[in-house]
């Protein structure tokens, strides 16, 4: 409005001044149409503003948040229909006499994508469920309930693209690893992973590109910061005085009790690092992409870490049907995540300081580095088993 006042409208397609340019033609999603909206002097009534003058930008951003949740949801269903048919082919192909998926860098591949569904599944659980609680807390009844519902969406900005970038990023590991597992049948448009390459691909540019994402995770962490909704610097200078004194893995109780020491150790390596890049760079940090990025990068692996012991751990306690196998998963993730976030910190800190700080700073991540991992050729062997054994993703329910 005017150019300052930005607000959203709602534009019928038959409205005058309101048409579509040529279908564009795309690497993927084929059957998706992509045309340009083109408006010139469309005209609309006034009963067609959605919220308020100026507000226009918080239903914008509040979209967005849905969509990325929900894109990351999608991803997880396109995950299980790639784990599927790799299962049936694998199974199905013969090679020296026996199927390949006999065979431990197949069984590695299918292992880990159903890894990968069985944690991006714990982490929009999570998600979910924090916006539904969210949600609950306000009222269609009330005058503000439009404003007080985008507000609950709001508050889960980090979790929605944490959601949308882990699981993308997940969905393409799977589909190209279904690739390889084809051969070259794989690479023909004949069979389905060659399809399901392409059409996931924009998955990492919808919504706001991955990039952005990562810029969005770091940056809303720190504006929350700066307002003194999160005590970031007091959580680092806390983790700094545990250096000499580092969290016990005797600390922890439950049937995964070694995995939650593993991210609690993550947590502390992340905060010693993001702490010390705010002391260093200040306000200055968000304009250092790469710094950004190396922190929302470790604030996803923790994100689904977590997640995925927290559900893994209730199923065990539960009995439930399918327990054994999401343990399995949740050591394989652990096992194989942990140094990610071990990594990232290190080179945070080089990133934020050298000389004689760089290597008080390397030691104090060092300190909290005490997390052994386990056989992870042995779990995948069990994972590919049951999946093998099942045909499928076989964790139905919970």
């Amino acid at each position: 409005m005017d150019g300052q006042q930005f607000s959203a409208f709602i534009v019928e397609k038959i409205d005058p001044g309101i048409s579509t340019g040529a279908e564009e033609k795309k690497l993927g999603i084929k059957g998706s149409s992509t045309r340009t909206v083109i408006l010139e002097n469309c005209r609309i009534p006034k009963d067609r503003l959605l919220g308020e003058i100026g507000k226009g930008h918080k239903i914008a951003f509040g979209i967005l948040n849905i969509g990325r949740f929900k894109l990351g949801v999608g991803s997880q269903g396109g995950m299980k229909r790639v784990l599927e048919y790799s299962i049936r082919y694998t199974t199905e192909r013969q090679q020296f006499g026996k199927a390949i998926n006999s065979f431990g860098m197949i069984q590695q591949k299918l292992a880990d994508m159903a890894t990968k569904i069985f944690v991006c599944e714990a982490l929009n659980f999570r998600t979910v469920g924090y916006i539904d609680e969210a949600l609950q807390r306000t009222s269609w009844d009330s005058p503000t309930a439009g404003a007080d519902k985008m507000a609950a969406i709001d508050e889960y900005t980090i979790e929605c693209s944490i959601s949308k970038v882990w699981a993308s990023e997940a969905l393409f590991f799977v589909a190209d690893e279904a690739v390889q597992s084809y051969g070259g049948y794989g690479f023909s448009a004949e069979y389905p992973p060659e399809k399901a390459l392409r059409d996931c691909r924009i998955n990492r540019i919808f919504e706001g590109t991955n990039e952005i994402n990562r810029l969005l995770i770091a940056g809303t962490l720190l504006k929350r910061a700066m307002k003194g909704d999160l005590p970031l610097m007091q959580f680092g200078q806390q983790v700094a005085k545990e250096i000499s004194n580092p969290v016990r893995a005797d600390s922890f109780t439950g049937p995964l009790a070694r995995l939650k020491h593993g991210v609690e150790l993550s947590k502390r390596q992340c905060m010693l690092a993001a702490g010390l890049a705010v002391q260093v760079l200040g306000q200055k940090l968000v304009d250092n992409q790469e710094v950004m990025a190396r922190m929302s990068n470790m604030l996803m692996e923790i994100y689904a870490m977590e997640s995925a012991v927290v559900r893994a751990e209730r199923m065990v306690e539960s009995g439930h049907r399918w327990a054994a196998i999401a343990r399995d998963m949740t050591e394989l993730y652990v096992n194989e995540s942990w140094h990610k976030v071990h990594g990232d910190a290190r080179m945070l800190c080089a990133d934020v300081v050298e000389g004689e700080a760089l290597r008080h700073a390397l030691a104090g991540v060092k300190a909290f580095a005490e997390f052994h991992p386990t056989s992870s050729a042995r779990l995948r062997g069990r994972i590919a088993s049951e999946l093998i054994q099942k045909g499928t993703y076989p964790i139905e329910v919970f």
